[in-house]
């Protein structure tokens, strides 16, 4: 990753930001993103030098991936800062819980709005942005409810099988161009993400409840996510495109 330059979508928490430190720790010069406020993107931009040991090439910017234009904005930023984009880390999404029964239609757009759409957007815009040549790629974090259904999940479900099926649409085409396109399908992790389904519980009894179901007895670290999204990212993978990738402690099998 040295000296490449990585572009990620909800680098200000959780899986995004662990997958930023990551990579700059890797000498990825980084852009981040994220629907929050811009302090806490510059908190987040400050742990990521920290972790780096290094006090310049990264960048955060306050982006919803639902809006095309901050999208452009944000990626169109970084190459004229960095001079170039080589890969994409796709993390933004929320969690909300409803049967399908009880979808407004509100809650149904938001869902599909950020984690459907805003992926197209992010993947979209990028591809336009990365020069014909091998060694791009880009990675779509989806989910294990993009693999089954789970109860009262709907909108969050449709929304991760479409992100897989846009992903594995869009390897097929830019193969010819050296561009890799790959998805990473977490279960249960240990991330502020999971207090969205939290209902009245804490974040500790969440994680254990999930635990329960899964084979290795806990959630995953988003660290462990970042690593497999930097495989993935990386020249390790050349040959895989197309891909899903699960990381869930044994769940879905």
């Amino acid at each position: 990753m040295e000296g490449k330059v990585v572009a990620i979508t909800g680098g200000a928490s959780g899986i995004g930001l662990a997958t930023a430190k990551l990579l700059a720790s890797r000498g990825a010069r980084v852009s981040i993103c994220d629907v929050c406020h811009q302090e806490k993107l510059n908190e987040a931009a400050t742990s990521i030098r920290e972790a780096a040991f290094r006090e310049d090439e990264i960048m955060a910017l306050r982006c919803h991936v639902r809006d095309v234009l901050q999208v452009s904005g944000w990626l169109k930023a970084t190459v004229d800062k960095f001079g170039r984009l080589d890969h994409v880390a796709n993390v933004a999404g929320v969690i909300r819980s409803s049967k399908v029964e009880d979808h407004d239609e509100e809650l149904w757009d938001f869902v599909i709005g950020v984690n459907l759409t805003g992926t197209m957007h992010v993947l979209r815009e990028s591809i336009k942005l990365m020069p014909d040549h091998a060694g791009r790629s880009i990675v779509a974090v989806a989910s294990i409810a993009g693999l089954q259904g789970l109860p009262a999940m709907a909108a969050y479900c449709a929304s991760k099988h479409g992100v897989i099926g846009l992903a594995r649409s869009m390897a097929k085409e830019v193969a010819s161009r050296g561009i890799r396109v790959n998805c990473v399908a977490p279960g249960a992790v240990d991330t502020p993400g999971l207090l969205d389904v939290a209902d009245g519980r804490s974040a500790r009894d969440l994680v254990m409840s999930f635990a329960s179901t899964i084979p290795m007895a806990r959630a995953a670290d988003a660290v462990e996510i970042a690593r497999l999204i930097a495989f993935l990212l990386g020249d390790e993978s050349s040959f895989v495109t197309g891909s899903v990738y699960t990381a869930d402690g044994g769940f879905s099998c």
